[in-house]
């Protein structure tokens, strides 16, 4: 199975379902700890950022909602040979699906950061409100930015580790691994 189509069924297998993190964190005028809670959902139209379709402006894909992307993937109208053809593919989208593909990862071994990208060594212009590390073998990380929406965190983008972007650098660890709850 190539990376595009197993990325998008990753991504339909995770849709209706929400995932909650609670973690305790301090306020600081009333000096006490509160519980926090964040809910996060994946909906079938932010496939299309998440993959990197954004970078494809070199090439023609399928016309499609971004709703109905997973399904044009599935059933075989944009394929991995076509986002190939792209000048962006290699750098800006095979690392993304490669990152979602492996997000049927365990939830409940990642690492929850609030994110500040004031605090990198680097510059990103990625707009999120926390980071999630996964850790999938013994030195092979990768990201996943949520970004608030209401009362409700969707996925905004995805990255694996690279020598020179590590996304955890410098964030605060606000949850470790236990107490992950997964709804409706």
């Amino acid at each position: 199975m190539d990376i595009l189509l197993k990325s998008a069924q990753a991504w339909k297998s995770l849709l209706n379902t929400s995932v909650y993190y609670t973690y305790t964190k301090k306020n600081k005028t009333k000096k006490q700890e509160i519980q926090e809670e964040i809910k996060i959902i994946f909906e079938e139209a932010d496939f299309h950022h998440l993959a990197g379709f954004q970078y494809l402006n070199d090439v023609k894909i399928y016309q499609t909602a971004r709703n109905k992307i997973i399904d044009a993937v599935i059933n075989g109208k944009i394929t991995l040979e076509h986002l190939q053809k792209s000048e962006n593919y290699f750098t800006m989208i095979e690392p993304r699906l490669l990152a979602l593909s492996k997000l049927d990862a365990n939830f409940e071994s990642i690492k929850l950061y609030s994110y500040n990208p004031k605090w990198y060594s680097f510059y990103t212009a990625i707009k999120a409100e926390y980071v999630l590390e996964f850790k999938i073998e013994d030195s092979e990380y990768f990201f996943l930015f949520t970004i608030k929406n209401n009362d409700i965190y969707n996925c905004s983008s995805i990255f694996m580790k690279d020598p020179a972007r590590n996304y955890s650098q410098g964030q605060k660890l606000l949850w470790l691994g236990e107490n992950c709850k997964f709804g409706e």
